[in-house]
């Protein structure tokens, strides 16, 4: 091992570093190619469990609104609905009053949309 001075006075080693650990560029380039390849073959078959599980999610918040007017008309002694508008794609939860059907006073009476797949 070969150890000189500087013009400084301060020793110099004149060893060689040691590579340093990494991906190269072309290392990472390929692992993007491949991610790429898997995800385009998988998204067709994705696309298919979105609208099934936006479906499920519809169909068990219009059951989770009948079990309330259910609940609700029986304590409170008056009759609920629960309404489709097939124009406007939504459905809501009412009930009656003095003067007829309206919508009632919770979050739950907000309107909410049906999906396009739901026919």
């Amino acid at each position: 091992m070969a150890v000189t001075t500087s013009t400084t006075g301060r020793p110099t080693d004149r060893r060689p570093r040691p590579a340093r650990a990494g991906f190269t560029l072309l290392e990472l380039v390929l692992v993007m190619v491949i991610i790429c390849a898997v995800l385009g073959a998988a998204a067709p078959s994705l696309r298919g469990f979105f609208v099934s599980r936006q479906t499920d999610d519809t169909a068990a918040r219009i059951v989770s609104l009948t079990k309330l007017a259910r609940s609700q008309s029986v304590a409170e002694g008056r009759p609920y609905r629960l309404h489709f508008d097939m124009d406007e794609r939504t459905y809501f939860l009412t009930s009656q009053g003095r003067a007829g059907f309206r919508p009632i006073d919770s979050r739950l009476g907000r309107p909410f949309r049906l999906p396009e797949e739901v026919a």
